[in-house]
C-alpha cells in the first residue's frame, strides 16, 4: 500500500513539475475545413480555421477570401488549460477557432491559400482549400458578378493593381435633350473599411442631371476579374445627364480616398489608404435634325397629353379648372405647354407642378398645368386643343401631340372686367355743395386742466425706475449660478456618460434582437462618442479617424487604446450602411468589444489640453 502511493505521488508530481523540456515544448496544429467544396453561384457555405498549440497562445492569421464574399465572421477560445503554482503559470494547450460563412460569386476553380500560425517563433499552416463554383444563376437578392452595364458603352479608367474608378457612359453620341445614363465604380483589391471620402464630384457642365440611385443605400461590393486580378466593385454614383446644347461635352472624372481592409479582418490586417482620381469621358451631341422640325418648343421622348375641365358649365363670373397633363419617358422638365386666348374668357396665369420617377434607371414621369378660366361672357366657348411636338431619337422622327377640344358653357349676363370701360366705379361721389364738410372754431388752448400730483413724484414712476438695476443684479446673479452648477456638473460628467453608455448598450442589445443592425450600430457608435467626450471634455465629432488618434495619443491615451477605439469608430460607421455586419454573432461580439473599451477607458486621465 505504501508503495501504491508513494507511486501516486510520483504520478502527481510528474504531472504538474514533468521534464523541463517537455514544458517548454512549443508546437501546433492548425487545421482549415469547409463544410463543402462544390457550390453553385450566390449560395453561402462554411469555412473553419482551427489552430491547437502546446506551450503558448498562436498567433493565427487567416486567409483572405479574394474570391468570396464574407458575410459573417467570428473568433472563439473554447479551450485553454494553465497549470503551475503561485504566479508560474506556464500554458500547456490553447485552441483557437474562426468561423467564416462566405458566399462564391463567380465560377470557376477558387484556391484558398493556407493559414498561419506563430508559435514561439516557429510557423504552422494549414492545408490549403480548393472550392469549386459552378453555374445555375444566383438567387434573388443576390447581385451580379459583373456590374458592367452591356451593350454599346463608352467607359474611362486607369486600371491600376489596388484600387481604381471608372466612369461608364451607356452611349458616345446622343441628341440634345436624349437621357445618357451615367455610372461611376470604385474597383478595390481588397475590401473597404468604410464609405470612400468624396474630395471632388463628377463635373457635369452642359447637363441637366437627375440622381438614379436612392439617398440611404449601403455599398455592397460585386466581383470581377481585370487582367486576371479579383476585384472588388462598388457603384459609387449612377445619374441620368441630359445634354442642353449642342458639341462636345465632358462628363468629369471623380476624386475620392478610401481606407482599404476588411471590416471583419481588423485584428491581423493592415489598413491602407489610397487616393484616385477618375478619368473624364467625352460624349459628341448632336442638333436635332433639321428637316421636318417645327417652329414650336419640341420635347425629346415619347409622351401623351390629355386635357379636362373640372366643370362643363359655368356661371358667368364664375371660375372653372383647366388641367392638362403631360406624361411618358423623357425629361418632362423640357414639356411647355400655351393655352391660346379665347374671346369672351379671362384666362389666368398656370399653376405648373410635375413629378420626375425613373423606373429601371430611364426618367420620366409627368407635368402638369392648371389654368383657372373666367367666362365673361355667356355662351358655349370653344377652347381649341393644347398640343406639343416630341422628337423620338430611336425612330428620329417629329411627332405632333395634341389633347381633345373642349367646350365650356357659360350662363348669365355679361361681366365687365377691371379693365375694361365701365368696369370701374367711383363708391365715394362728390359731395353737393350745401352738403360740404364745415369744421367748427379753432380753439387756443386746452380746456383739460392738469392733475395736481406730477407723474416723476408719483410711486409706480419710482418703480418702473428700480426694474432696470434689479433686473441686471438678478442676471449677474443668475450668471454665477449657472457657472457653479456647469462646474459641478463638468465633474461629474464622466460618471454620468458611463452610466448613460450601460443604457444605449442596453437598447443597442434590443435592436439586435429585432433585427435592426442600423440602429444597433448607430447606438453603438453613439456610446463610444458619448464616452470618448465625456473624459476628454470637448467634442470629437469635428475630427478625422487619423486626427482624432493622433490626437487621443497627445491627450495621454495609450498608443494601441487610442488605435483600438479609432478602428471601432470607423468600423462601426462601415457597419452601419453595409450588410457584411448584420450578423447576430457579429452583433453580439461588437458588444463585448466596446464592454472592453469602457472597461479601458473608465481608467483613462486626459493630460491638459496642449496645442498639437
Amino acid at each position: 500500500m505504501r508503495h501504491r502511493l508513494a507511486a501516486a505521488t510520483l504520478v502527481v508530481a510528474g504531472l504538474f513539475a514533468g521534464p523541463p523540456g517537455a514544458v517548454r515544448a512549443q508546437s501546433a496544429t492548425v487545421e482549415m475545413t469547409a463544410d463543402r467544396t462544390e457550390v453553385g453561384v450566390g449560395e453561402t457555405f462554411q469555412v473553419q480555421v482551427r489552430a491547437e498549440a502546446n506551450g503558448a497562445e498562436p498567433e493565427l492569421v487567416v486567409p483572405r477570401f479574394d474570391a468570396f464574399q464574407v458575410l459573417s465572421r467570428r473568433m472563439a477560445r473554447p479551450m485553454q488549460f494553465r497549470f503551475g503554482f503561485g504566479n508560474r503559470q506556464q500554458v500547456v494547450q490553447s485552441t483557437t477557432v474562426y468561423d467564416f460563412t462566405l458566399r462564391a460569386l463567380s465560377e470557376g476553380s477558387h484556391r484558398i491559400e493556407p493559414a498561419k500560425a506563430t508559435v514561439g517563433g516557429r510557423t504552422f499552416q494549414s492545408q490549403p482549400l480548393t472550392i469549386v463554383v459552378g453555374g445555375g444563376g444566383a438567387p434573388a437578392g443576390v447581385p451580379p458578378t459583373d456590374p458592367a452595364p452591356p451593350g454599346n458603352t463608352v467607359d474611362a479608367a486607369e486600371w491600376d493593381p489596388t484600387a481604381f474608378v471608372r466612369t461608364v457612359v451607356d452611349d458616345d453620341e446622343v441628341y440634345v435633350g436624349e437621357q445618357l445614363t451615367v455610372t461611376l465604380y470604385l474597383y478595390s483589391r481588397g475590401g473597404i473599411r468604410s464609405s470612400p471620402t468624396v474630395h471632388e464630384e463628377p463635373t457635369t457642365d452642359g447637363f441637366w442631371v437627375h440622381d438614379l440611385l436612392p439617398p440611404n443605400r449601403t455599398l455592397d461590393p460585386h466581383r470581377q476579374v481585370v487582367d486576371g486580378v479579383a476585384f472588388n466593385v462598388y457603384v459609387l454614383r449612377r445619374f441620368a445627364a441630359f445634354p442642353l446644347q449642342a458639341g462636345e461635352l465632358r462628363v468629369g472624372g471623380m476624386e475620392i480616398s478610401l481606407s482599404q481592409g476588411s471590416l471583419f479582418d481588423i485584428f491581423n490586417q493592415q489598413v491602407t489608404e489610397v487616393r484616385r482620381r477618375g478619368d473624364p469621358v467625352k460624349v459628341r451631341v448632336r442638333e436635332l435634325p433639321a428637316q421636318g422640325r417645327p417652329q414650336d418648343p419640341v420635347v425629346v421622348g415619347d409622351f401623351t397629353l390629355e386635357a379636362s375641365l373640372d366643370r362643363s358649365q359655368v356661371a358667368t363670373g364664375d371660375a372653372v379648372t383647366l388641367t392638362a397633363v403631360v406624361r411618358g419617358s423623357g425629361n418632362v422638365h423640357d414639356a411647355r405647354l400655351t393655352l391660346p386666348a379665347v374671346p369672351g374668357l379671362r384666362i389666368l396665369q398656370p399653376q405648373v407642378s410635375e413629378e420626375v420617377v425613373a423606373p429601371g434607371d430611364r426618367v420620366g414621369g409627368s407635368r402638369t398645368y392648371e389654368w383657372l378660366i373666367v367666362p365673361e361672357q355667356p355662351g358655349t366657348h370653344r377652347i381649341p386643343p393644347l398640343a406639343l411636338t416630341a422628337f423620338h431619337p430611336d425612330g428620329e422622327r417629329y411627332e405632333r401631340i395634341a389633347s381633345d377640344a373642349l367646350t365650356l358653357l357659360a350662363a348669365g349676363n355679361s361681366v365687365q372686367g377691371p379693365d375694361e370701360p365701365g368696369g370701374e366705379t367711383d363708391p365715394s361721389p362728390e359731395p353737393a355743395e350745401d352738403q360740404a364738410v364745415r369744421f367748427g372754431p379753432v380753439r387756443t388752448r386746452s380746456d383739460l386742466e392738469r392733475g395736481v400730483t406730477s407723474i416723476a413724484s408719483s410711486l409706480w414712476f419710482l418703480a418702473l425706475l428700480a426694474i432696470p438695476p434689479l433686473t441686471w443684479l438678478g442676471l449677474l446673479l443668475a450668471g454665477v449660478t449657472r457657472r457653479r452648477l456647469a462646474e459641478r456638473g463638468l465633474a461629474g460628467a464622466p460618471d454620468r456618460a458611463v452610466k448613460r453608455a450601460r443604457r444605449r448598450l442596453g437598447a443597442a442589445e434590443e435592436h439586435a434582437e429585432r433585427g435592426d443592425p442600423r440602429a444597433f450600430y448607430a447606438e453603438i457608435f453613439q456610446v463610444l462618442k458619448d464616452v470618448l467626450e465625456a473624459r476628454l471634455g470637448e467634442p470629437v465629432g469635428g475630427f478625422t479617424h487619423d486626427e482624432l488618434r493622433r490626437h487621443l495619443v497627445v491627450r495621454g491615451m495609450q498608443q494601441d487604446l487610442a488605435l483600438r477605439v479609432v478602428d471601432e469608430l470607423e468600423g462601426l460607421e462601415f457597419a452601419r450602411f453595409s450588410s457584411t455586419g448584420t450578423a447576430p454573432d457579429e452583433m453580439r461580439a461588437c458588444v463585448e468589444r466596446v464592454q472592453a473599451l469602457l472597461a479601458r477607458l473608465d481608467g483613462f486621465t486626459p493630460a491638459r489640453e496642449v496645442d498639437e
